[in-house]
């Protein structure tokens, strides 16, 4: 099997910055309705810090082109591709989601540092 390329970064920031966790949705909806806005707003950015930072560890052991791919098409993500957690969710806590993914892609990117 060849190691990850550019494009597998790509199509990794995709699934997992463009399209927000089917798990994610379902349980802010869920909460959502059985708690309140607020409350949705806290489970969700618990829950994106959660996985993102799984992610995060990861990262020590993608390859150069994979990490690149992968910052580069989460940046654009965030700011191309319009979110559904607005509709969910008070939008400062939308706001405080976008920015918990930049710092994480943020950090991904100084990851960079490490393997040159």
């Amino acid at each position: 099997m060849p190691a990850p390329s550019a494009s597998n970064g790509i199509e990794r920031a995709i699934s997992e910055i463009a399209v927000p966790s089917i798990f994610i949705v379902v349980t802010v909806a869920i909460v959502r309705e059985m708690y309140g806005g607020q409350e949705a707003g806290l489970v969700y950015l618990g829950l994106s810090i959660l996985i993102l930072s799984g992610i995060y560890f990861a990262t020590k052991y993608w390859n150069i082109r994979y990490t690149v791919g992968f910052v580069v098409a989460g940046v654009a993500a965030v700011y191309v591709v319009p979110g559904v957690m607005p509709h969910l969710i008070p939008a400062q806590f939308s706001d405080l989601g976008n920015i918990v993914v930049l710092v994480f892609l943020g950090l991904t990117g100084m990851r960079l540092f490490d393997k040159l």
